[in-house]
């Protein structure tokens, strides 16, 4: 089989054997919303999911940030997704970085791959855990924030060093939560009933914020998605136009909206960031 070196995460859904045992089918459902978010963030950040098993998800990237930032955006995700269905519930996700054996089939064969999953179970439910040697990576980034567990036992592996993984948060960098106030009122009393919120344009010097904008510009597309009878297409479907010489009337058409809302993040300086919206809201599409 061949060997490559790989960023590897297990990801499973807090407490779910109590749920299972109260709610079968809620649990089932809790599983469901799991491998359908999994399946849409993933390649995002150009991830494989590598297997589902029951409530749990293998998945690998070509790099430990991509990685974490993935794991970090299922997890946020997974609340968001599981309050809808009338349940919040959190996943666990362990973060690795390994050689492993690939087999013909896509499957991931090795050392690297148990640590992943033990390192996953020393989580708490909500929790995205790194190893060492993913912080090695990360470390020098500041966009992450990392809280050293210490040493922990893990079954069959051995003590390893840990670290919780959390990144900047978004809803606090969209300026002031006054904005996205205005915003949900403004879209409240348009005659608007559908809108698609656009991937924010990165207008930093090094265009090195995308990744940002795109954290803001899905806090802005859940905050409009609260409105009542407002439809907001999903993040896939309006993140497909990123890069494509389209007119705003062409979008519209094909995300079958009414109008879109475009923003910008840059770099302000050091490890500032500002993000601007709602000015560009196309309506007529």
């Amino acid at each position: 089989m061949e060997r490559t070196l790989v960023a590897l995460w297990f990801a499973d859904i807090g407490g779910y054997s109590a749920h299972a045992a109260e709610d079968e089918s809620g649990a089932l459902r809790l599983v469901q919303v799991l491998q359908e978010l999994a399946s849409e963030t993933v390649p995002q950040f150009r991830g494989r999911i590598v297997k589902f098993v029951g409530d749990a998800v293998l998945a690998q990237f070509p790099s430990a940030e991509l990685a974490v930032r993935a794991a970090i955006t299922l997890s946020n995700g997974y609340i968001q997704r599981s309050e809808a269905i009338g349940r919040i519930e959190h996943l666990r996700i362990g973060v690795h970085l390994a050689d492993v054996a690939v087999a013909a089939d896509g499957d991931l064969y090795g050392d690297g791959v148990n640590t992943a999953a033990r390192i996953q179970e020393a989580a708490e439910p909500g929790q995205v855990v790194i190893s060492q040697d993913v912080w090695r990576q990360l470390r020098r980034r500041r966009e992450f924030r990392f809280e050293h567990l210490g040493d922990r036992s893990l079954k069959g592996i051995g003590s390893m060093n840990l670290y919780v993984a959390t990144m900047e948060s978004v809803a606090t960098s969209v300026s002031k939560p006054r904005e996205m106030d205005n915003l949900r009122s403004q879209a409240q009393m348009t005659a608007i009933r559908s809108l698609a919120v656009l991937p924010f344009a990165d207008l930093s010097a090094e265009r090195d914020q995308e990744h940002f904008g795109d954290g803001v510009a899905e806090e802005v597309l859940n905050t409009l998605t609260k409105i009542r009878d407002l439809r907001i297409p999903a993040r896939t479907s309006c993140f497909a136009f990123r890069g494509l010489n389209l007119d705003a009337r062409d979008i519209g058409r094909r995300l079958g909206v009414e109008a879109l809302l475009e923003g910008s993040v840059r770099k302000a300086g050091g490890s500032t960031r500002k993000a601007s919206f709602g000015q560009n809201v196309h309506c007529g599409c």
